[in-house]
């Protein structure tokens, strides 16, 4: 689509709206300061690694004036389209609104939450994504006007997932979600960013922040998703405590140009992050997926595994940056990117990232790339496949050690959006 880009200068920056009707004063100061943060700042540079391959300028929209007027879609009642707790008709699911509260588990409008739950919210809105790591991240401060709050209280054992969906239903759409976990809980969390019904194109600027105490367990499934012509941008920011394990995977299947940042810091002694992705790109589009594993605590471990299979002319970049502090010691962290490239016009680029500041650590990193190999075709036609079923065959086990490490349901969900961008558009 053609590039919405704008560049304020000093004399057309823009002033902040009013304080709203009902709006708390320490959300409006803090929407008020991530604003003129914003417009302060200068475009990301190039030169840094995070901006290396995708230039920031795609991300620069129009419209920003009426749009920052626009501060909620839920009604007082926190009414709302954009999120559920049910997989509607693509996963069945026993969970619901009232069982979720006799476990002391929050689910509702972030809008909402702000006013019912500021306690909450005023100690870890904007804790991790903070503005200070980039202008856009501090956009999504000042401008986000959709999202949901989810709140795990200590000792929850939530057997089925909780599902939340995205809906990027305007030429802007500004998401924030905030995800709140106690110690000791366990609970599985499907986050899902889709296009709405009427909408083909646009910009969307997501973030999503998780907090998790101490022993608890958390699968987090980020799925990304819009139409063909959708720009868009996604920061996910996680902080886990001590012996708390977090799952997360990362799925990217459509839009047009998309850039992902998606961080851990283990916070806690023997905290565990497991990182999975699993990207797939056709036609012309572009992934750039950087990944952070902060180490702030001993004995910690983080295990990444990013695959990217690319077909037609897409084309996708990987930086994976693994950071130990210098008192962070008897940590292990590894981190591997491998791309199955499907025909000659497909590109990846692929950079790993070491900041070891102890020597007591135990460390490995490494990427491949490369097309299919032909004796695998020839040896699966052999005994009767044909081109398409040979690749098909061939990507299902390239994405396979991925998908068995998910829940079953979601393996099947996933498998089946797999199998779409094989034979069909993707987004669809």
């Amino acid at each position: 689509m053609d590039k919405q880009a704008v560049t304020l200068s000093a004399k057309e920056k823009i002033g902040f709206r009013p304080i709203a009707d009902s709006e708390p004063e320490w959300l409006y100061r803090l929407r008020l300061n991530a604003w003129k943060y914003s417009q302060e700042s200068a475009l990301p540079d190039r030169a840094t690694h995070l901006w290396r391959y995708t230039d920031p300028a795609i991300f620069e929209v129009e419209g920003l004036i009426g749009f920052m007027n626009k501060l909620s879609i839920a009604d007082d009642n926190g009414n709302g389209n954009d999120a559920t707790n049910r997989f509607e008709d693509r996963l069945d699911t026993d969970v619901n609104i009232d069982r979720l509260r006799e476990k002391g588990v929050i689910l509702k409008e972030l809008s909402l939450a702000v006013r019912e739950n500021p306690d909450l919210i005023l100690e870890y809105l904007d804790s991790l994504a903070k503005s200070g790591p980039g202008r856009f991240e501090a956009l999504n401060t000042a401008l986000w006007n959709r999202g949901r709050f989810l709140f795990i209280p200590d000792n929850a054992v939530l057997e089925e997932p909780i599902y939340i969906r995205n809906q990027i239903s305007d030429i802007i759409s500004v998401h924030r979600n905030l995800i709140v976990i106690g110690d000791n809980s366990q609970v599985t969390i499907v986050d899902d960013y889709r296009s709405g019904p009427a909408n083909d194109k646009g910009n969307a600027n997501c973030a999503i922040e998780l907090v998790a105490g101490s022993g608890s367990n958390i699968t987090y499934v980020n799925l990304y998703r819009p139409l063909e012509n959708v720009t868009g941008l996604l920061s996910f920011r996680a902080r886990i405590g001590q012996d708390s394990s977090i799952h997360s995977l990362f799925g990217g299947f459509g839009g047009l140009v998309t850039k992902v940042n998606a961080g851990v810091q283990l916070a806690g002694r023997g905290a565990n992050s497991r990182m999975d992705g699993l990207v797939f790109a056709r036609d012309r589009q572009r992934f750039d997926y950087h990944t952070r594993q902060h180490h702030s605590a001993s004995e910690s471990l983080s295990d990444i595994d990013f695959r990217v299979i690319l077909r037609d002319k897409a084309n996708s970049a990987y930086t994976g940056l693994i950071r130990i502090e210098k008192d962070a010691l008897n940590c292990e962290a590894y981190q591997e990117n491998r791309n199955l490239l499907l025909n000659n016009g497909a590109r990846a680029e692929s950079i790993p990232e070491l900041e070891i500041l102890t020597d007591q650590v135990r460390c490995t990193h490494g990427a491949t790339m490369g097309p299919i190999d032909p004796e695998m075709i020839f040896y699966l036609r052999s005994r009767g496949f044909d081109v398409a079923e040979a690749t098909k065959a061939i990507v299902e086990g390239f994405v396979k050690s991925i998908l068995d490490r998910i829940p079953e349901k979601i393996e099947v969900m996933i498998s089946k959006i797999v199998s779409e961008n094989l034979g069909g558009r993707s987004g669809e």
